[in-house]
């Protein structure tokens, strides 16, 4: 009996200790969807329509793609690759940023970032055209009184030369000034169709100097077209 009794008393002081369950320690999300597949058919959808060049038809289903498969760095490499094709450029660099901190091989890595920095400067010479379209081009200048022509005691008519030389150097002036910005829209189009990995030292020059040659032909070309305009109303007007 005593012995029974101890056994009781010793089943009755441990059994609540045993039932005690120990919680569960949280496992550190990898990054990595539980299922492997997820987001694989849209990406190889998406994929096939970016290799035949449609690009904006591929891009809804990369970004599914990336969506489903919780961001897997393949899905992220195509999606900015789209957004690259794009000209979708503040979002691709996003993107591509996002995809070196999935830690690539070295040579990638170096391939990526000179993407960036090319991106970074079609970026740029792109918001250095949209200022310029914002930026008003200067007014004509008001044409010149008409000079009256005095009768040649040769001929009976004199050459309009102040006409015919306003007009010669506004066709002059304008024709410099569309040779300026066909330089620059040139050098623009040199960094925007930069190929992927293209070291950005080899573009620098013409995305420092692609604004400035536009801006300047604007300004000039503008100007030509106004004195052009203002000789050839005086001219006319003198003749009458």
């Amino acid at each position: 009996m005593v012995i029974r009794a101890s056994a009781l008393l010793i089943l009755t002081v441990t059994l609540p200790a045993a039932a005690q369950v120990t919680p569960a320690i949280p496992r550190k999300s990898s990054g990595v969807p539980s299922n492997p597949s997820m987001g694989k058919q849209e990406f190889e959808k998406g994929l096939a329509l970016y290799q035949a060049g449609n690009y904006a038809e591929a891009r809804p289903l990369f970004e599914e793609a990336y969506v489903l498969s919780d961001h897997r760095p393949t899905t992220i490499r195509a999606y900015a690759q789209c957004e690259r094709m794009l000209e979708n450029d503040p979002h691709a660099i996003e993107l591509f940023e996002e995809y070196l901190a999935t830690t690539p091989t070295p040579d990638d890595t170096a391939a990526i970032r000179d993407t960036i920095t090319a991106l970074e400067a079609r970026n740029k010479a792109r918001l250095a055209r949209l200022a310029k379209v914002a930026t008003p081009l200067p007014t004509a200048p008001p044409a010149p009184p008409a000079v009256p022509v005095v009768a040649s005691k040769d001929d009976g008519a004199s050459m309009p030369w102040g006409p015919i030389a306003i007009t010669a150097g506004g066709a002059a002036t304008l024709a410099g000034g569309v040779i300026l910005f066909v330089m620059g829209k040139s050098a623009a189009s040199n960094v925007e169709g930069a190929a992927i990995g293209t070291p950005f030292s080899t573009v620098r020059d013409d995305a420092d100097r692609a604004p400035a040659l536009m801006t300047a032909g604007t300004i000039i070309g503008a100007a030509g077209l106004a004195a052009l305009g203002a000789g050839i109303v005086w001219w006319v007007t003198s003749e009458e």
